[in-house]
């Protein structure tokens, strides 16, 4: 359920990120994108993606995060939501909740919130009550 990785995870990106937000930038607002998406500056808001999304180390985004799989070697306030991964890095840390297939935590990486691990399927109904006699 929780693995403590040794070393950072890397998830292939599909040639390269569709959408940057390079180093010394800063943004509010909302990204969208049906492709990858890399953080490198500073970013307030909400980020959606059919991809995957990266938050470079040394950067603090304070959002809403919903992905394939979320890559985070710097800091994330807010829930981050993952269909597959959410790794934190060493260095990485996220405030918040996170529901996802799997999470890992480098050493290093914290996360302070909740964590659900979802395999997407839906629950299974509870046992009947056994029958009195």
């Amino acid at each position: 359920m929780f693995q403590k990785a040794k070393k950072d995870l890397r998830i292939p990106v599909s040639s390269g990120p569709e959408t940057i937000l390079g180093s010394g930038t800063s943004a509010e607002g909302s990204i969208t994108s049906k492709g990858d998406i890399f953080i490198g500056g500073e970013f307030k808001g909400a980020i959606k993606s059919s991809g995957n999304v990266v938050i470079n180390k040394g950067v603090k985004v304070e959002a809403q995060i919903t992905a394939v799989n979320v890559i985070i070697h710097g800091e994330v306030v807010g829930d981050v939501t993952a269909s597959e991964t959410v790794e934190v890095g060493n260095g990485g840390g996220v405030k918040g909740d996170v529901k996802a297939g799997s999470v890992r935590v480098a050493e290093g990486g914290h996360l302070v919130g909740s964590c659900t691990i979802s395999t997407g399927e839906p629950p299974r109904p509870a046992l009947p009550k056994p029958k009195e006699q």
